[in-house]
């Protein structure tokens, strides 16, 4: 039997995230199109480290899936230039930029295209104080 691993997007470190192509990704006219991939990268205010750090590490897998959902949602729509997320105990900061380096990648799902968003994300991580929850 296959174990299954839940994958995160690490903090201090960029990933690359994949949106392979499939019935989601549609043209409007329900063809399939390209899949995309988007440079992501989850940074830490250092207002203190160790607490970010511990913060982090237990609500890693929804912060994921948080920034998944909105990156995936900036593919088909438009989203402001700046976006704050609040979760229990901390807030994040997502910045968008023209992504330079990523209109220079080709890269593939199998045979099927997939192309790099307009866009990157910085997402900067701070904890806040109990009397802000």
């Amino acid at each position: 039997m296959a174990t299954y691993t839940r994958y995160c997007i690490p903090l201090s470190k960029s990933t690359l995230l994949f949106f392979p192509p499939n019935a989601s990704l549609t043209d409007g006219k329900n063809n399939e199109t390209e899949g995309r991939v988007v440079l992501v990268t989850i940074k830490q205010s250092h207002q203190d480290t160790m607490k970010e750090i511990t913060t982090f590490f237990v609500a890693q897998y929804e912060i994921t899936k948080t920034i998944e959902s909105l990156v995936f949602a900036h593919i088909f729509t438009y989203l402001p230039p700046e976006v704050r997320i609040q979760g229990l105990g901390y807030i994040i900061t997502g910045k968008r930029k023209t992504w330079n380096y990523g209109k220079t990648l080709k890269l593939k799902w199998g045979e099927k295209t997939v192309r790099p968003c307009e866009d990157k994300w910085t997402f900067i991580f701070e904890t806040v104080p109990a009397s802000e929850k």
